[in-house]
């Protein structure tokens, strides 16, 4: 019986670890798509946890703005279609947020 219990102990240990790197990388991928937003339009960057919110926003809103487009398919791609998406969300929230207040994301 204990055996069954040490058995499910690491299976479960090893699947939440599995869940926390799919977590950190997503949230390192959007770090780097909010940063390459801020970029494009000439800003500096928002700072880390900016960043990663930034990305995370356009990663949200990417693939519906690439639908719209007609480019949806971009978004489908592995790994870089992922971040050129939320790039392109969080480029249209940088924009969207500097109708408002000129100085965010510079």
């Amino acid at each position: 019986m204990s055996v069954l219990v040490v058995i499910f102990i690491v299976v479960i240990g090893i699947w939440l670890v599995g869940k926390l790197t799919g977590l950190l990388i997503g949230l390192l991928l959007a770090g780097i798509a909010g940063y390459f937003a801020s970029r494009l339009l000439g800003g500096d960057g928002v700072g880390a946890v900016g960043n990663v919110i930034l990305g995370v926003g356009g990663g949200l809103i990417g693939p519906f703005i690439l639908n719209a487009l007609n480019v949806g398919g971009l978004a489908s791609i592995p790994l870089i279609g992922v971040i050129l998406s939320s790039i392109v969300g969080a480029v249209v929230i940088i924009f969207i947020v500097r109708l408002f207040n000129q100085n965010f994301a510079k």
